[in-house]
């Protein structure tokens, strides 16, 4: 009788183990994510080849401000006051990618920089140009804000 008990016991675990395991794995098959069938909403569209073109075309500019002696600081302030978006502003960190910025040799307490657009504009400028940078990148709905 003790073997029929076990026997029952590993029968009911075996059934029970095959029904969770079913019932995972129908989960999110359902309409329970609401319209769609509980799949991933579809990804945002490619950017459009004016944007990259855009995009990369202000990476370039922000390089241009940042390389040499000093940063101009009137040309940053432009290019981050052409900013529309969030996505327009990872547009141009994307297309910036990874650069070095070189002081000109008479430059003196300046040093070569290598990183991203955000590291870069750290390294660059001053705290109340951060501030002022990012106040204009929140104005539009940036989250993505310059580290200070």
């Amino acid at each position: 009788m003790k073997n029929n008990k076990n026997l029952l016991i590993v029968v009911v675990a075996l059934g029970l183990g095959a029904a969770i395991f079913f019932l995972a794995k129908g989960k999110g098959k359902g309409n329970e994510g609401g319209g769609n069938g509980g799949e991933l909403p579809p990804p945002p569209p490619p950017p459009s080849p004016q944007d990259e073109l855009r995009w990369r075309k202000m990476s370039n500019e922000f390089f241009e401000a940042f390389n040499g002696c000093g940063t101009t600081d009137n040309v940053v302030k432009g290019l981050i006051n052409k900013i529309t978006s969030e996505s327009d502003w990872q547009g141009v960190i994307r297309a910036y990618g990874t650069k070095t910025t070189t002081s000109a040799w008479w430059c003196i307490g300046n040093s070569d920089f290598t990183g991203g657009l955000l590291d870069t504009l750290n390294d660059e400028c001053n705290t109340g140009e951060i501030d002022e940078y990012n106040t204009l990148l929140s104005s539009k709905g940036v989250t993505t804000l310059i580290p200070n």
